[in-house]
């Protein structure tokens, strides 16, 4: 099956090569640059592509690879939004299937074409279908669930760390991606500030940002907040700030610490507060990867509900419940065998071949 990605992959770009390696042609057209572009530039063809002429971009690629499927992807931001509904209008005939992840909770007419007028939709986890669904009547026939932002199996190392607690006696908690201090899902503050009360290490990896009231302007990384951090890490010795690390490192440098905190939880009427309901951040495939047990709040539905049913982690409804599973070393022992056994079944080489059922469904061979 020939493929065209379109869009954005976001984390772990070098997922895709799973696709390829099983005899796939895959071709990458960005929106948005990848960060990791360096890791599969060279082995697959990718496209970067100029806004408002994507049309006769991807017809001419279509034509050159003889393109069966388009995969567009993967958020509201990233341009993949504007470049399906100009496929769309533009009559094309290669099928379309669109995975959805990111987007404000705020329905929009493109976002409804995007899902209403491709010919495959794929959303993150049950939850968000029956929020599409609620919203604008999907069509549940072509409707198909899958997350978005899986990790390479490449970056799930054997060989892991001791873990800290054994020598410290006391828990350490991971927290990577985005962090923020505008007191929302990303600003960890309070929690650095609850974990320190009861004894528990905080280690911060994050990309550390700034975003302004309206939701618009996205600095990153942001020299202010890193120094808010910094100076809480200067006065509260249970907080940790670390340099940024590579897919690469990330079993060695994290499997020795207890679990990995997902998203700060929000009220529902907070501007996050639904997507925050439906979210997976991506950062949880990165602490599987180091098996690391998850941390996720019980408002947070859907990633709450994925790591009970694949006992993944804690589910906590305030940090002292947070802080009190933490210390039950028999509890947190129990959790880390079980991710150690099942983190490769969350491994994009696992899923896979789903996504190939699923595109191979729509595909004009």
């Amino acid at each position: 099956m020939n493929i065209l990605i379109l869009g954005d992959l976001y984390t772990h770009v070098d997922r895709i090569l799973a696709l390829s390696e099983m005899g796939h042609t895959v071709v990458y057209c960005y929106t948005y640059f990848p960060k990791s572009l360096k890791k599969i530039e060279g082995t697959i063809p990718c496209y970067p592509l100029a806004r408002y002429s994507f049309l006769e971009q991807i017809h001419h690629l279509v034509d050159k690879y003889e393109i069966n499927v388009i995969y567009s992807g993967l958020h509201f931001f990233d341009g993949s939004l504007e470049a399906t509904i100009e496929l769309l209008d533009g009559g094309i005939t290669v099928p379309i299937v669109r995975h959805y992840k990111e987007h404000r909770c705020s329905p929009t007419m493109k976002e409804r074409r995007t899902l209403m007028e491709t010919a495959g939709q794929i959303y993150i986890n049950d939850e968000s279908v029956e929020y599409f669904r609620d919203v604008y009547g999907i069509n549940l026939w072509s409707t198909h669930v899958m997350d978005a932002e899986l990790i390479s199996r490449e970056y799930m190392k054997e060989t892991l760390t001791p873990k800290l607690s054994r020598v410290t006696g006391e828990p350490h908690i991971l927290i990577a991606g985005n962090i923020s201090m505008a007191n929302d899902h990303q600003d960890v503050r309070e929690l650095c500030l609850a974990m320190n009360k009861h004894r528990i290490h905080v280690h911060l990896y994050g990309i550390y940002h700034h975003q302004d009231e309206e939701h618009n302007i996205f600095i990153r990384p942001y020299a202010p907040t890193l120094q808010v951090y910094k100076r809480l890490a200067d006065l509260y010795p249970y907080v940790h700030i670390h340099d940024y690390i590579t897919p690469e490192e990330f079993t060695q440098e994290w499997s020795g610490y207890d679990a990995g905190f997902l998203h700060v939880p929000v009220p529902r009427e907070h501007y996050y507060g639904r997507f925050e309901q439906l979210n997976m951040p991506c950062r949880y495939a990165a602490y599987l990867a180091a098996a690391l047990p998850l941390a996720a709040h019980e408002g947070q539905t859907a990633m709450a509900r994925f790591v009970k049913k694949n006992h993944l982690g804690l589910v906590y409804q305030s940090y002292d419940e947070l802080a009190e599973q933490l210390h039950d070393t028999q509890h947190m022992e129990s959790l880390t065998r079980s991710v150690e056994d099942k983190r490769y079944n969350f491994s994009f080489e696992a899923q896979a071949p789903h996504l190939i059922h699923i595109l191979s469904q729509y595909a004009r061979l």
